[in-house]
């Protein structure tokens, strides 16, 4: 159990993924770990690890969820699971075995191997939580090309979905702030039942036809965090047009009420993807439903920053704050 702390640090990696080829899946590594070869070299099956809160009736979909989606962006398909429970020494009985019997019944649903479910009491547990370790098959590069998160100068970066509108939600439905005294129950109402979450399947089905060679999704630290990741990966900078980006309303009220950069804001349903093809891509995707808008280009130099109406503002790394 004293593993655990090394799965909370400054990034607030409840319900965040991480990957690793040890046997350990809290010991923090890079993405680059998860990929594991066979004796030909090629890449085969992708490894990841998540720790998330078990909270009300989180359905097993649900709970597989957070795997499920950094599988889909980095080209793997899920495939198999085990799951750790920890809990509390006075959880009830029925809890733990609601939580159990979900995930047995999506695992047999999706045709998912369950690798094995145990539970763990203990007095250092202060809330249920379990710890998710999924394998599953990468796809080869020829259908998955983004599975290098390569970054070219010249590319469009696209945005699909909402940002912040995933910490829009839950500030709503948690009353952060009392802005159940500041917005109206229409407001309120029309924002706490919004549905965040979204796999990228339509992104995933039209990658492949225009060139995708990066794609992240948008989690802690909002926009900003995963724009300034995908600069990472090859040192590249950013031209960004922050009136193109799709906030939504809802999204910049909340975000002013709480004296919050919406940029920063967590955004999972909502994903980066670097083409060449940028018009033609978000085309597509708006022509499929999804809410998509090219909000700016690579460029060889390491500056990353919103550029119009005559004025510069780059990017700081933004700060994390801590949970719980």
């Amino acid at each position: 159990m004293s593993r655990l702390s090394d799965m909370i640090y400054e990034r607030s990696v409840i319900a965040q993924m991480h990957f690793s080829e040890e046997e350990n899946p809290c010991q923090r590594s890079s993405a680059d770990a998860a990929l594991i070869r066979d004796a030909a070299g090629q890449i085969t099956t992708l490894r990841g690890s998540v720790l998330l809160p078990v909270m009300g009736n989180l359905s097993g979909e649900e709970m597989l969820a957070p795997v499920r989606k950094e599988f889909m962006v980095r080209g793997a398909a899920l495939a198999g699971f085990r799951a750790e429970l920890m809990v509390p020494e006075d959880t009830a009985e029925e809890v733990i075995r609601n939580t159990v019997i979900r995930l047995t019944q999506m695992h047999r649903a999706e045709n998912l191997v369950c690798e094995g479910i145990t539970v763990h009491r203990s007095q250092a547990v202060k809330e249920p939580l379990m710890l998710l370790q999924a394998s599953g098959p990468m796809r080869s590069l020829r259908e998955a090309p983004w599975q290098l998160q390569e970054l070219i100068p010249g590319e469009t970066i696209v945005v699909t979905g909402y940002p912040g509108l995933s910490e829009t939600i839950e500030a709503v439905r948690t009353d952060e702030g009392g802005m159940s005294g500041y917005f109206s129950k229409a407001f309120l109402k029309k924002t706490g039942t919004r549905l965040p979450e979204r796999l990228p399947y339509v992104e995933l089905e039209v990658a492949p036809f225009f060139s995708v060679t990066a794609m992240r999704q948008i989690t802690e630290g909002g926009l900003v965090a995963a724009l300034m990741e995908f600069g990472y990966q090859k040192d590249y900078g950013f031209r960004l047009d922050k009136h193109a980006v799709p906030l939504l309303q809802e999204t910049i009220e909340v975000a002013e009420f709480l004296n919050r950069n919406p940029f920063e804001m967590r955004g999972e349903g909502a994903y980066l993807l670097a083409t060449k093809r940028g018009e033609d891509l978000v085309m597509a995707l708006q022509s499929s439903g999804i809410p998509a808008a090219a909000i700016g280009v690579v460029t060889e130099d390491k500056a990353r920053g919103f550029f119009g109406d005559g004025e510069e503002q780059f990017l700081d790394v933004p700060r994390y704050e801590r949970k719980g």
